[in-house]
């Protein structure tokens, strides 16, 4: 596979489409960030951003596409993903989710001290906590068990 192939996978495993598709909400956050006084907002430091940006997201996407592949393997919808297929390995799209990291983590140095201080909570939270479907699973299951509980109590 020629290496303009597998850059499109990649872009493909991690819909790079949707991540151009919310550049223009970052751009409003830098836009309204811009009413407090802060650094200037010169071409390296909208470049950081953007790089912040894109592998945040990026990273945040291979991770879930590693962690949610067996998953994804079972379920008839979800059995053709990347991971799944084949297409990418999953220590592929793991390492792919490491660069990432550590390229918004390098380029979030570079904005600042505070940026470079919440950086690595903004980096691993994601991937500890879940994506919201996960969440919302997490929340059903508690909701479930507490609706058992209650019945049992009742009787």
């Amino acid at each position: 596979m020629t290496v303009l192939a597998r850059a499109r996978t990649y872009g493909s495993l991690v819909a790079l489409s949707h991540t151009v598709f919310a550049l223009p909400f970052a751009a409003s956050a830098v836009v309204l960030s811009l009413a407090v006084p802060h650094e200037d907002l010169g071409p390296a430091r909208l470049l950081a951003m953007l790089a912040c940006m894109v592998c945040a997201r990026t990273s945040a996407m291979a991770f879930n596409r590693w962690a949610d592949r067996d998953v994804d393997a079972k379920n008839p919808r979800t059995r053709g993903r990347h991971v799944p297929s084949g297409a990418v390995r999953p220590g592929e799209a793991l390492a792919l989710a490491a660069v990432s990291g550590l390229g918004f983590l390098a380029a979030a140095a570079t904005l600042g001290p505070c940026p470079a201080a919440l950086a690595p909570a903004a980096e691993t939270f994601p991937q500890t906590a879940g994506d919201s479907e996960s969440a919302g699973s997490i929340c059903r299951s508690i909701a479930t068990r507490r609706s058992i509980s209650a019945d049992q109590s009742r009787a």
